[in-house]
């Protein structure tokens, strides 16, 4: 199988006065300390195996999150992993390829009208929003943090949006209530879906159910999978489903007539990624090329016309299988 070499941002404050090496299950993470973007991030690589480069990059977190979880615990010092920024492939010869992500942070301003302001008050005098739970956690969640993160605090407040219900256990021999315990009620979680989608089915409901508590929410609040870029993305998918009809329940229970209505929180950020497919020429020796270039390397140079670029755009439908 190839190995490949990932390169991920990674949101920490700890500093070492040189790069620093872990090795878990073989593979080699490494922490770029030497090369530090700014006071909150450093570059981490990691080597793995994998079928191609999506899947080397969801194996590297595998092998990277085990060595974040020991650094935390000794220091007590948050070690959130971001996006991978570059990811080659052992390769032979002059000529390499890599896939390059460019992330692109934007600031904006977020404002607050006339109307907000009155709608606020309204609320604030009518004690329509107060100790309301929901929206404590929906606050949590509309900050500029990682989609796990979000995720966690979307889920709770779809949770205490919709209530528990008591599920009866019954012996098996004789059929009789033997206990009783609370589950999340899916009935009420289906009513509230269908507010944002009319035509959703049961069936239809039960089975995005079922996913998002099975394979998303219960291995991050149990701790017992490593969350890896597919995972985010479902998380992303799922948030997308449940969450627009719990913000738009929210604000119509607080009597918000003119709140803001879009799906993407106002966290002051826009980000963007841009995955570019490269090949370039490579003076590395060794397997994994040290001098691919880098992401403001390649936004530098786009306007310059291909053959004066040091570096060949592949079409990126290519990098599937390599």
């Amino acid at each position: 199988m190839p190995r490949y070499r990932v390169t991920f941002l990674l949101e920490t404050p700890l500093t070492a006065l040189q790069d620093i090496q872990f090795t878990y299950q073989r593979e080699s993470v490494e922490f770029l300390f030497s090369r530090r973007v700014d006071n909150l991030h450093v570059h981490l690589r990691a080597t793995t195996e994998g079928d191609n480069w999506a899947k080397a990059r969801d194996n590297a977190e595998k092998v990277i999150s085990p060595v974040l979880d020991a650094v935390a615990l000794h220091r007590k010092a948050p070690m959130m992993l971001q996006s991978a920024t570059e990811i080659v492939k052992a390769e032979t010869g002059d000529r390499r390829r890599a896939v390059v992500v460019d992330i692109q942070v934007s600031e904006h301003a977020v404002h607050l009208d006339e109307i907000a302001i009155q709608e606020i008050r309204s609320a604030l005098d009518a004690d329509l929003h107060a100790g309301h739970g929901v929206v404590r956690w929906l606050r949590y969640c509309f900050r500029p943090i990682t989609i796990l993160e979000r995720f966690v605090f979307s889920w709770l407040a779809f949770e205490n949006m919709v209530g528990t219900k008591q599920i009866i256990n019954k012996c098996p021999d004789c059929n009789k209530q033997v206990t009783t315990h609370p589950v999340m009620d899916d009935d009420a979680a289906f009513a509230l879906l269908q507010t944002g989608n009319p035509q959703l089915t049961r069936s239809g409901f039960d089975k995005l159910f079922r996913l998002w508590k099975n394979q998303l929410r219960a291995p991050v609040f149990h701790g017992g999978r490593i969350v890896t870029f597919q995972m985010r993305r479902q998380m992303i998918e799922a948030m997308g489903v449940f969450v627009p009809p719990i913000e738009a329940k929210a604000q119509s229970q607080a009597g918000f007539r003119a709140a803001y209505p879009g799906r993407a929180p106002l966290d002051g950020l826009v980000e963007h990624q841009l995955h570019h497919f490269l090949e370039f020429h490579s003076a590395t020796a060794g397997k994994f090329a040290d001098d691919a270039p880098t992401a403001s390397q390649v936004t530098a140079v786009m306007q310059e016309p291909d053959e004066q670029k040091p570096f060949t755009h592949l079409p990126f439908e290519e990098a599937e299988h390599w």
